[in-house]
């Protein structure tokens, strides 16, 4: 006996344990970028990846920039000096390094303070935002 969700060929006509439509469209939009990438910059490609992935856990519209430099954007061919991407489907975020000097940091930067407690830091934050 044949179930009526069943067709002739074998294969389900419809999903039989909920609502299922007769015609699924599957529509998608094609996610562009321009990117002027440099050579002679001194930073390579793969120095943008965590540099696009601290600005993703900032704020979640800069998630798809972070996809895009990590599916899309060769990093062998240079650092990107200049980048445009959208944001939401009428914004497009453009960013510009027009600057960059290296620099090393002095040593008293990374210098823990005698007096520090740890965990201190977290309570007061914790009170803070109650």
């Amino acid at each position: 006996m044949r179930d009526s969700a069943v067709g002739d060929d074998g294969h389900a006509k419809r999903f039989v344990a909920g609502m299922w439509p007769d015609s699924v469209k599957l529509e998608t939009k094609p996610f562009s970028g321009r990117v002027v990438l440099s050579p002679d910059f001194p930073l390579g490609g793969s120095d943008m990846l965590p540099l696009a992935s601290v600005m993703a856990l900032s704020a979640k519209h800069f998630e798809s920039m972070k996809r895009f430099f990590e599916t899309r954007m060769p990093v062998d061919r240079g650092f990107p000096v200049q980048f445009s991407l959208p944001v939401f489907p009428t914004v497009t975020a453009s960013v510009r390094v027009e600057k960059m000097e290296l620099v090393t940091p002095e040593a008293s930067l990374f210098v823990v303070p005698a007096d520090y407690k740890m965990g201190a830091y977290v309570e007061k934050t914790a009170v803070r935002q109650l």
